[in-house]
């Protein structure tokens, strides 16, 4: 593809970036080029995602196999209902408001693996856990350190948590890691189950 054909849309004021600048610039033209390249496991969304300044990245995960289960009808109903346990634990000892709060929830179901179900026989089975990014608008003084140990302090009553500062120099790869698009082994599509908060969908 010539450049007449592929024309870039972050080339125009590159003039007098700093270092940062060229880099982010050179992240954003990487990631639109891959959306020309049709990587179906690219979510439409990560383009204007990588456009927010995010405070922490989530993995959150459950104990419970009815609420990490692809395949359970009330599975997607009860992890919302716990992740919304936890964004009323954050706001309660932050003293946030929950409407402020700039959060994007995706549910990732990994590798799947096979075992025996009797009667039908071999069948596919996924665990789903929950990849969580929190946006920086919203939190006021808050660090990003103290909203990682606070989400690390409430979540284990459901499950296993990993919550760190998110990484700004890798914003392009956190991105697309947390909403990606997941396909099973034959290359149907899973479940798109994403969840976004009202603040974050007026920033997109």
């Amino acid at each position: 593809m010539t450049g007449a054909q592929n024309p870039s849309i972050f080339r125009e004021g590159i003039k007098g970036a700093t270092p940062a600048s060229v880099y982010e610039n050179f992240q954003q033209e990487a990631l639109v080029a891959k959306l020309w390249g049709r990587d179906i496991t690219i979510n439409p969304l990560a383009y204007s995602l990588s456009q927010v300044e995010w405070s922490t990245f989530a993995t959150l995960t459950w104990r419970n196999n009815a609420k990490s289960s692809m395949y359970h009808p009330m599975a997607e109903q009860r992890r919302r209902f716990d992740f919304y346990y936890l964004l009323r634990g954050i706001c309660q000892r932050l003293r946030l408001h929950t409407k402020d709060l700039v959060w994007y929830a995706k549910a990732e179901f990994g590798e799947h693996r096979r075992e025996l179900y009797v009667p039908s026989g071999p069948r596919e089975v996924y665990r789903g856990h929950y990849h969580v990014l929190f946006g920086k608008s919203g939190l006021r003084d808050i660090s990003d350190m103290q909203l990682a140990a606070t989400i690390e302090s409430i979540w284990p009553k459901f499950g296993r948590v990993v919550a760190e500062p998110f990484d700004a120099s890798r914003k392009l790869e956190g991105v697309l890691y947390a909403s990606k698009n997941e396909f099973d082994a034959r290359g149907v599509p899973l479940p798109f189950e994403e969840n976004i908060s009202k603040s974050l969908s007026k920033l997109l």
